[in-house]
């Protein structure tokens, strides 16, 4: 059974391992932090959508796509905030 695993395959297995019982470890609650970043794209993408429509007639909008809405997602309203200043200041 032991010759099934390669030396690298044990390596990798055993930095995963790691890498998740670190992440465990340093953040108390994991589901909740992954909720709260749900929660916040959700309504990030919503507010922006809203925000493109009410913005169209100045010309001023943010694309709605997978990386915007993660950066939302990560930095909630500053974030949001910070994207349409950009659009408006340098773009």
């Amino acid at each position: 059974m032991l010759e099934f695993f390669d030396s690298f395959s044990v390596t990798t297995l055993f930095i995963i391992l790691c890498a998740v019982l670190l992440i465990l470890i340093i953040i108390p609650n994991p589901l909740k932090l992954f909720a709260t970043f749900m929660k916040q794209t959700v309504f990030g993408a919503m507010a922006m959508a809203f925000l493109n429509f009410a913005l169209a007639p100045f010309s001023i909008f943010i694309g709605v796509n997978v990386v915007t809405i993660l950066i939302v997602g990560l930095l909630g309203l500053p974030g949001l905030v910070s994207m349409y200043l950009i659009q408006v200041l340098f773009l």
